[in-house]
């Protein structure tokens, strides 16, 4: 999505989901030049957070409400992406990652996402080009 075509609302999610996770040490991916250029990118927000095991990636796209969680184990480089759906639950998913952004590893991980299925009960993981979606327990 281009900067002209975010309507306010839109413009005004970008920016403060990227305040929100730079309060919390989340980085920027890229740069954002293409925001002040007008090009087109997709997703809008990438942004990322380590901790002592696991690089964390969010990237958010505002025009399908999707959030796009990778994690990475940064001893072995293995990965696993989850996409999100927050339908209305940005905030809070949001708030849900950034609490726990410390905890993450490759033990607990499953848990955590489990958890984040109260507030986000669309979520999807990936085998192959495989799609699963997640059920609570």
């Amino acid at each position: 999505m281009r900067k002209s075509e975010m309507d306010k609302s839109q413009t005004e999610l970008f920016h403060s989901t990227i305040n929100y996770l730079s309060k919390r040490n989340w980085h920027y991916d890229g740069d954002m030049s293409w925001f002040e250029d007008d090009q087109w990118e997709e997703p809008e927000i990438g942004m990322i957070y380590k901790n002592k095991n696991m690089e964390l990636l969010i990237e958010y796209s505002i025009e399908k409400d999707l959030l796009t969680l990778i994690l990475t184990n940064i001893e072995s480089g293995k990965e696993i992406m989850f996409d999100i759906f927050p339908e209305n639950n940005l905030s809070k998913c949001l708030d849900f990652l950034t609490n726990n952004q410390d905890n993450f590893n490759s033990r607990n991980f499953q848990s955590y996402i489990r958890q984040l299925l109260d507030i986000c009960p669309k979520i999807f993981t990936y085998k192959g080009d495989n799609a699963y979606r997640l059920k609570p327990e």
